[in-house]
């Protein structure tokens, strides 16, 4: 908060990736809209990604078909969410796995993941959740490409989709993103 209202007090321009985003810049920092730019970022994945690399899916012993999540494991992803619906996939006798990658920790509520963890128990997911952790951006893209589909619960984001679903586009990848304002961007 300080980085940014110390940005806005010079009252130079800021660029931000959406028009959402602008519109909470104002809401949150009561930020001049003359000084917001909003400019959509283009999706970048470097030609070398563009190019299946099957192998890099071995070291991940992925054997079902699989959806997938790329994200930090923040309060406002709701992953919660994308377990209640493994969950409902699994009652359903769906035979599908979810796999997440994301550093998995949340700075401002440590019992957040073991929270994930009980409840991955509690809905008895625990062979159709994957938690990856953190892995190689390579290894992401080419676990993204072999997907179902990019899920994107969250909550809230600073640009539509948010980084993964940015990566997905750019792959011509399915994403299934949440319904709030900035993903209709």
């Amino acid at each position: 908060d300080d980085r940014i209202l110390g940005l806005l007090e010079t009252g130079a321009p800021m660029i931000i990736n959406s028009r959402a985003a602008k519109a909470d810049m104002g809401i949150f920092y009561n930020a001049n809209p003359d000084q917001i730019f909003d400019l959509p970022f283009a999706p970048i994945v470097e030609f070398q990604n563009q190019i299946p690399k099957p192998e890099r899916l071995i070291p991940y012993s992925l054997t079902r078909p699989y959806f997938i999540v790329c994200n930090q494991f923040w309060i406002h992803k709701s992953i919660e969410t994308v377990i209640d619906a493994a969950a409902i996939a699994k009652e359903h006798g769906l035979d599908v796995d979810i796999v997440f990658t994301g550093k998995m920790e949340e700075p401002r509520k440590p019992d957040y993941i073991a929270g994930l963890h009980a409840r991955i128990k509690e809905r008895n997911v625990g062979d159709r959740i994957k938690l990856l952790g953190y892995v190689p951006k390579a290894d992401q893209l080419e676990l993204m490409r072999c997907a179902i589909s990019v899920i994107q619960p969250t909550l809230f984001e600073g640009g539509p989709g948010g980084g993964s679903i940015y990566d997905a586009v750019a792959m011509g990848i399915r994403g299934i993103v949440s319904d709030i304002q900035i993903n209709h961007e």
